[in-house]
């Protein structure tokens, strides 16, 4: 780094924001350059940073546009990384050329790619050689048609085609799991691999300064350097990393390390351990080659797949007595000493899956043991190049088995995490799962001492403080950056709280005897509320009980139809929902974050209740033991700061433009009589009005 590159990336921050600014219906706005300095500083300081960027911010440019300038005058490679593939496409197809652009000339030169992970792109071989041979030939036909005019090959660009080609949604999505990249594959070593979709982009990225890519991508190639010990990598090195929607970082954290053991992931693995001898038999194929060769690498696999799934049914049948999801085990043991988890957890039941485990780990070994003694026993009578074909894919392919027998250790001795008895939705359903109950060390050691982070939201803090995002992600040594909101709230929003008495204390379950009585006045509260704002409102539910049970006792709106999750697709119900005015829908947890509808048609935000968790999941359970455990108290601790957050992060949706009015509406009685009442509104967005009376509020606001 010299002084002359951090002055010359510094006014090539400064230009694009100015070229920015005088964009046809931009307002300029002080707080995205106060960003956009705080990102470069960062990057030249190779420190890590943590931004609250509110709504209205433009955090996508007020991180792009400085991350790039960096990129060019140092030579370093940053990558981008979003919670989901539609933010990460919307970064590459909207966000990204708008950067560049507005950096000019420097820009012109820079390299960019979007990578996301392999079952969102599709595979040559499978479209040929694969299962979508045995769907309807009107099925192949639009597959073909599409394969050959692909730009990326992504699940989206089909999913778009096939919408043209009026191919019914269920078909599409079953097709695109046939047709989708494998988790394991033949690589260099496959005859399309040149003109592979995913490999072709994972060539471009490795050329590239920045890659735009989503949170679980991250995951992934922590794990796989994690597994391979630095050997392999999906996204090469990088100098800075840029973590978008930050706040959702550590749910996608636990979906990536959370390990299941039941008869679909053992059917998974069987289909791996087939297509890895189906591929070695392949690779040597010839007249020259012993007919015993394949003989026995089949048999090797097909012991495998019969021992695997014995051991598993077994171990589903041993379990079938259970009612419910059950804590089995968790570490440290002193979360088992805890009453809370204690009375939840069923230790007996440990030996059955520790059986398994060890059984499918012992298996593992001794299939991948044989696969290597067949080869090394036939090597004379192989063709040298087809021999060398097999002991690669034989190589390659080793990590994935190594990583499901690291998942099976896990299971039985989880460090700091908790092992249960899932019982799923039908019947029949029993597995064995596992997930890390903490994060922090594992992130430091394997993500955050790579290279530095800049980790960013618009709900990044509670009570104004970053503690525990901080604390539960490890990045305690990042500098902070809290921005004040963009909008003005006190003009353009009210805060409804209902008078005391109006509601009584939401029940714990639908089935408490107070259930039937709250359900009817909270439908009566909203049908006020509704009358009062002519619908336009977007009402967050924390249980589809309750949404269900609410609805029921709604009555009919005049010229207010009411729109409910589940009664249609998410996007359909997005779409229908903004293109009606006046429609109200009815939404949970998907609803509550990342959901955008600016304008008239969401005017009123409406949160049924104050959403807790409520620890009734093993590892739910087992986390509030951990907490326990160490002296403190699981809800101040870590259920009051989630849904603090959540309640930011639902509040979110009123505001996404500068003209936009509405009114937030937090209906639970409970904020009047408990404690915390007060600290929840607390974050409420600063200058915000409160009102108790719907009409006054609707007033206010203009409405």
């Amino acid at each position: 780094m010299t002084e002359s590159n951090h002055r010359k990336a510094h006014q090539l921050v400064e230009n694009a924001l100015h070229a920015l600014a005088k964009r046809p219906r931009f307002e300029a706005r002080p707080v995205q350059n106060e960003m956009a300095q705080f990102v470069l500083r960062c990057a030249y300081n190779q420190s890590h940073g943590l931004v609250e960027a509110p709504t209205g911010v433009g955090k996508s440019l007020g991180a792009l546009i400085p991350a790039l300038a960096w990129a060019i005058t140092e030579g370093k490679r940053v990558i981008i990384a979003t919670y989901t593939n539609v933010l990460a496409e919307q970064y590459w197809q909207k966000d990204l050329p708008l950067a560049m652009e507005l950096l000019g000339h420097a820009a012109l030169d820079l390299k960019t790619e979007l990578v996301m992970g392999k079952p969102r792109y599709a595979c040559m071989e499978q479209a040929v050689n694969g299962e979508i041979s045995q769907m309807p030939s009107t099925v192949q036909k639009i597959v073909q048609q599409w394969m050959g005019q692909a730009k990326m090959g992504i699940e989206s660009e089909f999913s778009a085609y096939a919408r043209r080609k009026h191919l019914p949604a269920g078909i599409a999505r079953e097709t695109w799991s046939r047709l989708h990249v494998p988790p394991i594959c033949k690589q260099r070593l496959c005859s399309f691999y040149n003109n592979c979709f995913y490999f072709r982009t994972r060539r471009s990225a490795s050329r590239a300064q920045v890659v735009v890519t989503n949170h679980s991508v991250i995951l992934a190639d922590m794990e796989l350097r994690w597994v391979t010990q630095g050997a392999s990598s999906l996204l090469d090195e990088y100098d800075l990393l840029v973590l978008d929607e930050a706040h959702d970082f550590l749910d996608a954290t636990r979906s990536a390390l959370e390990f299941t053991l039941d008869s679909k992931e053992i059917a998974n693995v069987v289909r791996m351990a087939a297509r890895l001898v189906n591929q070695i038999a392949e690779s040597v194929a010839g007249p020259s080659t012993p007919p015993s060769f394949a003989d026995q690498l089949h048999g090797a696999a097909n012991d495998f797949s019969r021992i695997a799934q014995s051991l598993v049914l077994e171990m589903e049948a041993s379990l079938m007595d259970l009612r419910r999801s059950t804590l089995i085990t968790a570490l440290p043991p002193e979360i088992l000493e805890q009453p809370s988890a204690r009375d939840r957890a069923v230790p007996d039941l440990m030996p059955i899956v520790q059986h398994t485990a060890e059984r499918l780990q012992s298996e593992i070994a001794a299939f991948y043991k044989e696969v290597r003694k067949t080869l090394e026993q036939y090597k004379g009578q192989l063709p040298e190049k087809g021999f060398d074909e097999a002991k690669e894919l034989f190589n390659q392919q080793g990590w994935w088995f190594k990583k499901f027998s690291g998942g099976l250790q896990q299971l039985v001795l989880p460090e700091t995490g908790a092992t249960w008895i899932e019982c799923g939705r039908k019947e029949m359903e029993r597995g064995a799962k596992t997930v890390p109950l903490e994060f922090s060390e594992l992130l430091t050691e394997h993500l955050w001492d790579v290279c530095p982070v800049v980790a960013m939201s618009a709900t990044l803090t509670i009570d104004d403080s970053f503690e525990f995002f901080q604390t539960q992600t490890g990045l305690t040594s990042a500098e902070t950056c809290l921005l004040p909101p963009v909008f003005n709230y006190q003009q353009n929003a009210a805060l409804y709280l209902p008078p005391p008495g109006t509601l009584p204390e939401p029940p714990p379950s639908a089935r408490a005897p107070q259930a039937e009585i709250y359900y009817q006045r909270l439908a009566e509260e909203l049908t006020r509320i509704l009358k009062a704002t002519r619908g336009r409102a977007l009402v967050l539910f924390a249980s589809r009980a309750e949404m269900e049970a609410v609805r029921e006792r709604m009555p009919e709106l005049p010229n207010i139809p009411i729109l409910m999750q589940g009664s249609g697709g998410h996007s359909d119900l997005s779409d229908q929902f903004k293109q009606e005015t006046h429609a109200v829908l009815f939404g949970l947890r998907s609803f509550w974050t990342g959901f955008d509808a600016p304008g008239e048609t969401l005017s009123c935000v409406i949160l049924a209740r104050i959403p807790f968790e409520v620890p009734v999941e093993p590892a739910q359970v087992a986390r509030g033991g951990l907490i326990e455990s160490r002296g403190g108290d699981p809800f101040t601790a870590w259920t009051l700061p989630n849904a603090k957050q959540q309640i930011k992060q639902g509040s979110g949706r009123l505001l996404r433009r500068a003209d936009d009015r509405g009114i937030i509406c937090l209906l639970d009685a409970r904020l009047h009589t408990k404690r915390y009442g007060p600290e929840i509104i607390q974050n409420m967005p600063s200058g915000i009005l409160k009102f108790n009376d719907i009409k006054e509020a609707v007033k206010h606001t203009r409405l």
